[in-house]
C-alpha cells in the first residue's frame, strides 16, 4: 500500500523544500489515524529504515493521535552499511551515496523510493556478509 498522509500539524515550507509536496498535495490524503490499523500490522515484524527518521516520524504521529506505537524491531540500514562497507563506517553513508556505490537508481526524498532503496541496500548487505536480518 502507498498513500500520502495528512500531517495532522501545520504544513511547513521545509516539507516543500525537502519533498516537493505542498499542503494541497496532502489535502485529500487520509489522516494518520485512518491508516493506523494498516500500520499496526508491523507489530512483531522487522521494519527496515535508513536512519531512524522513519521510526521517530511514526512515533510522533502516534503521539499526536494518542495511539500505541507498533511493537516491531527497527533495523537501521544506515548502521548496517557502516558495518558492512568499511569505507562508509565514519562518513559518506547517506542513501544517495550508497545507492551510487551499489549501482542502485535512486530518487531521494520520496518515501516509496527511500523504502525501496533501503530494502535493496539491505539485500546487498545480506549478500555481502551471508548474514540474515535476524542475526546480529
Amino acid at each position: 500500500m502507498q498513500t500520502l498522509v495528512g500531517p495532522g500539524t501545520p504544513f511547513s515550507d521545509r516539507n516543500v523544500t525537502i519533498h516537493g509536496l505542498t499542503a494541497w498535495d496532502v489535502e485529500p490524503a487520509p489522516a494518520f489515524n485512518a491508516i493506523y490499523d494498516w500500520m499496526s500490522k508491523m507489530s512483531g515484524e522487522i521494519v527496515a529504515c535508513y536512519t531512524m527518521f522513519d521510526r521517530s516520524a511514526l512515533g510522533a504521529a502516534c503521539s499526536i493521535y494518542r495511539l500505541d506505537e507498533a511493537d516491531c524491531l527497527w533495523l537501521d540500514t544506515a548502521q548496517v552499511v557502516r558495518k558492512v562497507w568499511n569505507q562508509f563506517s565514519q562518513k559518506g553513508y547517506k542513501p544517495d551515496k550508497i545507492a551510487t556505490y551499489l549501482g542502485i537508481e535512486f530518487s531521494h526524498h520520496d518515501a516509496l523510493e527511500d523504502a525501496r532503496t533501503a530494502a535493496l541496500v539491505l539485500l546487498r548487505a545480506v549478500e555481502e556478509t551471508g548474514l540474515s536480518v535476524r542475526q546480529r
